[in-house]
């Protein structure tokens, strides 16, 4: 396993067994304590649960070890880093040069633009929750 893949993998508990997918537990890392939107994924909790498919035979209490897609660890990177930095300079640019207003004045709508990428940030948040493809790689 290349050192790529080793930051990939989280570790979980399970809490519930169904039929089809496995109730999981998982605890906020100390890089996520100290990340400023980390309510955005697991909420204020020091922990949070979420269902994912069954692929291995589980029991309440296991630790499994879940892979969470590149993609999505990329995707959810450029929203949370980029995302608002494009959203200021967007604001910026077209209040000073599309409306031709004084410079404080478009750095004030710029920080309006800051405060949007923020909404929209929650609101995409919401929608792909259940769209991040989490896997559990095996039991520990």
């Amino acid at each position: 396993m290349t050192e790529i893949e080793k930051i990939e993998d989280e570790i979980a508990i399970v809490k519930e067994v169904f039929d089809h997918e496995v109730l999981i537990q998982i605890e906020r890392k100390g890089a996520c304590r100290s990340c400023s939107m980390n309510m955005l994924c697991m909420g204020r909790e020091n922990k949070a649960e979420f269902c994912v498919p069954k692929n291995i035979d589980l029991q309440p209490g296991d630790r499994v070890k879940l892979h969470i897609s590149p993609e999505s660890r990329l995707i959810s990177s450029f929203l949370i880093f980029i995302f608002p930095i494009l959203m200021m300079l967007f604001f910026f640019i077209v209040a000073r040069y599309l409306f031709i207003l004084s410079e404080p004045l478009s750095i004030v709508i710029s920080l309006f633009g800051l405060l949007c990428s923020g909404i929209i940030i929650k609101v995409l948040d919401k929608k792909s929750a259940g769209k991040i493809r989490v896997e559990i790689a095996e039991k520990v």
